[in-house]
């Protein structure tokens, strides 16, 4: 078949092949694009069955417009050939990907998973159950986006059934178990699918595995899972249980429940690509870092008072011992280093385990040394000062000037330091009585300075948020979108994705028996990341049906102007 022209399509490659038929990478010789032909293999054509499966794919594609999946363009029946003319995804499914990285990153598991159900999704919105949701089925590609796949059991709601009445259809590891004791397909059912290939990517295997299929389905039905991912969120773990949950009523019941959860973890976009050409270095997980900060934020030290030496009214340098003390301070910074990542190495100790919670809050204190007119002058040491390290929160803190009394002072990390980068910032060689600078006492938010960026022309897709009909809309009415992807300008984050973009209803008719429903819009501006709203350039979208003009929830609009402007960001 490689090389042949059926119609206007010419086949170029093979690249994919099951038991209901082939699909070919192919060339639409009129519109000139690469599109994806599946065609029903010859002998399953006389197959009654077979066929209607086929073209019910057909039809329940053909209704679902969205990004997550892929486009059906057309249906061709011949006496000779019955085949799909789909979307060409360029990328590679997840299973491969599954293969080549043992595990997913959680943050990547997390994006990937979130466009699955953002597809899915716009699927059980018109009534439609996958069926057959496993990672084969899953498309990623090379631009980060993620692709459902193959609706070729797809069903409607409570509508007939294509298989036998006691038959199990579908891929076992992904069958939710009611489906295995013979029940019917819902919207619950896809999402133990999801649950599964969720708990597949983050390690790298299948929820179940046995050596028979009359094991495995035993296990799906009747075995509940151990779920050990120790290195993972517990937050997500939870989101998991409540997926593959053996009882349909107490998972989660919409693909939105889902969503919401999964966005407190990570933020949606676009899949990192690399996931499809390389093995990912492992990267720890968020459970794994906390465990490892929980030292710094609680961790009780003990440090003996210190006071350094002032300079003298001679002017000269104070000496210690016959040593210059400006030899000295590094040292004693070295040592005092040394103490403390002993002493983070080390762990607390059993007897002051129990009152790491009760110091959450402790600070270090220091008392300025006294100002002598004979040289430096040393305070005998005290009893050891309490104090506890705290997290810090990558800003700069106000420096103080030191009085006779203890004063409230902040850590600042080694890199953070504003006098001398890379030195420790206990120790400072100006006399303790010098003032601040003037930009060193500004607080940190007035520090922060606003961006101006100027935005070129730019182009980009959304999808109605919200379905829109010439029997329900009337002119000037107002509609939101969603963007399907972030907008950067210089690195700097000026269209989140999912931004909303409005519209407004310029002209509604409705059909009669004279004449043709018709609906018109127009695509106004864009939300930005500081909220403002940005004007777009984008041509009075028309259109003209018998009976109702509808574009449903998810429906796609492509090259979405952005006017050339200015934006301040901060």
């Amino acid at each position: 078949m490689i090389g042949r022209t059926i119609g206007n399509f010419q086949l170029n490659e093979c690249i994919g092949e099951g038991g209901m038929g082939t699909v070919y990478k192919a060339t639409d010789l009129q519109l000139q694009r690469t599109v994806a032909i599946k065609m029903l293999h010859t002998a399953q054509m006389r197959q009654t069955d077979a066929f209607k499966r086929f073209r019910n794919e057909a039809q329940l594609s053909a209704r679902i417009s969205h990004p997550n999946v892929a486009t059906l363009y057309d249906f061709h029946q011949t006496e000779a050939h019955n085949f799909i003319v789909m979307e060409y995804v360029d990328g590679k499914p997840l299973d491969k990907i599954i293969r080549l990285q043992g595990k997913i990153p959680q943050q990547e598991t997390v994006k990937i998973t979130l466009q699955i159900l953002e597809g899915l999704g716009a699927a059980h919105e018109l009534g439609i159950m996958h069926r057959d949701l496993k990672p084969s089925n899953i498309m990623i590609d090379r631009r980060g986006f993620v692709k459902l796949m193959d609706f070729g059991i797809a069903r409607l709601e409570h509508a007939e059934r294509l298989t036998r009445q006691n038959s199990v259809i579908g891929t076992l590891e992904y069958l939710a178990p009611e489906l295995i004791k013979g029940g019917t397909p819902s919207k619950s059912s896809d999402l133990y699918a999801v649950g599964v290939m969720l708990h597949e990517m983050l390690v790298g295997r299948t929820l179940f595995e046995a050596d028979t299929e009359a094991s495995l389905m035993y296990l799906i039905a009747h075995t509940q899972p151990e779920i050990n991912l120790p290195a993972v969120d517990r937050r997500l773990v939870r989101i998991i249980k409540k997926l593959i949950h053996k009882q349909p009523g107490k998972r989660y019941q919409s693909t939105r429940e889902v969503i919401r959860e999964l966005e407190q973890l990570h933020a949606p976009g676009k899949v990192n690509v690399l996931l499809l050409e390389e093995k990912l270095p492992e990267q720890q997980s968020g459970a794994e870092v906390g465990a490892l900060s929980a030292p710094l934020k609680k961790l009780k030290l003990s440090l003996p008072h210190i006071s350094l030496p002032s300079l003298s009214k001679t002017g000269k340098p104070p000496e210690f011992l016959g040593i210059d003390w400006r030899i000295l301070a590094p040292v004693v910074g070295v040592c005092l280093l040394i103490l403390l990542i002993g002493s983070l190495t080390s762990g607390p100790s059993t007897e002051n385990s129990g009152q790491q919670e009760e110091m959450e809050n402790a600070e270090l204190a220091y008392q300025a040394p006294a100002e002598s007119s004979t040289g430096p002058v040393f305070v005998p040491p005290r009893q050891p000062q309490e104090i506890e390290v705290e997290e810090w929160n990558g800003e700069l803190v106000e420096p103080k000037q030191p009085h006779s009394s203890p004063k409230k002072h902040e850590i600042l990390p080694l890199e953070a330091s504003p006098s001398s980068p890379g030195q420790p910032p206990a120790r400072s060689k100006k006399p303790a009585e010098t003032p601040p600078r003037a930009q060193d006492k500004a607080p940190p938010e007035q520090q922060s300075k606003s961006m101006r960026l100027s935005i070129p022309q730019t182009s980009f897709s959304a999808t109605l948020d919200e379905k829109i009909s010439s029997e329900k809309q009337q002119a000037g009415q107002t509609f939101f979108l969603r963007t399907t992807e972030a907008i950067y300008v210089n690195k700097q984050l000026v269209i989140p994705r999912k931004a909303r973009v409005k519209g407004r209803i310029k002209e509604t008719r409705k059909g009669n028996g004279r004449g043709k429903a018709y609906l018109a819009f127009d695509v106004l501006s864009v939300q930005a990341a500081n909220g403002s709203w940005l004007e777009v350039d984008f041509p009075t979208y028309t259109h003209a049906a018998r009976g109702e003009v509808e574009f449903p929830r998810g429906f796609q609009l492509n090259k979405i102007t952005l006017k050339p402007t200015t934006i301040t960001l901060k």
